[in-house]
């Protein structure tokens, strides 16, 4: 393949992800259990609200309605200004970028990169409050609907009727069976294939399995997402194996520097 046709091959590839983006709507990936408070409360039960729950700012709504926005940076102001007994609305912003339901999920990231806010209050068109949406909800609900993709394409294929599930290929892989998926896929197909992160008795051994199996077949390429993590447990949940929304951040850009390497391999 000549550099010309290497460089045509990823103008002419668009990524599964991409498409998403682009066919979403905002209203599948947003959160929709949402903390609020009362423009009428205190910015020290507002406090109280934030670290019992672990969020950084949250709607102001009265009667139903949006009516602002109040984050940590407030919290911090009132602190700092000895006025942690002050009303809420003097403290929250009352001009509100918001996103609907039914928008295109590309228009939303477009607004993240414009404006470069941490969160936004979703509505209806009724403009009711019905959820909010954060760069963490984006990826994980993303990484939710490319699992469901992939689900439904094994579902469809004849060769899910021979290959275990995810969990099962993860605690029995052996090297056969990675010889048997490339002998499936065929000589000329790329692949991606991500180790994992999970104290469990064949961890090590799993892991050391693919890591071969990468090294020995030359159009495939390890997304190593043992050595990403492990010294950013933090990013974890606390059973230790699966990503928060900061981590699937850190999750995808694994998997997306994985693919750039793949689709620069000779051949």
């Amino acid at each position: 393949m000549t550099q010309q046709e290497k460089e045509q091959e990823t103008l002419d590839r668009v990524s599964k992800t991409q498409e998403m983006v682009y066919e979403m709507t905002v209203g599948e990936v947003m959160a929709v259990k949402v903390f609020t408070v009362r423009p009428d409360q205190t910015m020290a039960e507002l406090s109280i609200l934030m670290r019992d729950n672990r969020i950084s700012g949250t709607p102001v709504v009265e009667d139903g309605k949006l009516v602002g926005m109040v984050s940590i940076a407030d919290l911090i102001n009132a602190l700092s200004s000895k006025d942690i007994n002050a009303p809420i609305r003097e403290k929250m912003k009352t001009k509100v970028e918001c996103l609907y339901e039914d928008e295109l999920l590309v228009h939303c990231i477009a607004k993240f990169s414009r404006y470069g806010y941490r969160r936004y209050p979703v509505l209806n068109r009724s403009e009711e409050l019905v959820g909010i949406i954060t760069k963490g909800s984006i990826v994980e609900g993303l990484l939710k609907k490319l699992e469901a993709e992939y689900e439904h394409a094994e579902n469809k294929a004849v060769i899910a009727r021979h290959r275990p599930t995810m969990r099962k290929f993860f605690e029995d892989v052996t090297a056969d069976e990675i010889s048997q998926l490339y002998a499936e896929i065929g000589p000329s197909r790329r692949l991606v294939l991500v180790n994992t992160y999970e104290a469990r008795s064949w961890e090590q051994e799993v892991n050391s399995t693919l890591a071969t199996a990468a090294s020995d077949h030359p159009l495939t390429v390890l997304a190593d997402w043992y050595t990403t993590i492990e010294y950013r447990t933090d990013l974890l949940w606390p059973d230790g194996i699966h990503p928060q929304p900061s981590g699937g951040i850190v999750y995808a850009q694994m998997l997306t520097a994985a693919l750039d390497r793949l689709v620069n391999l000779p051949g």
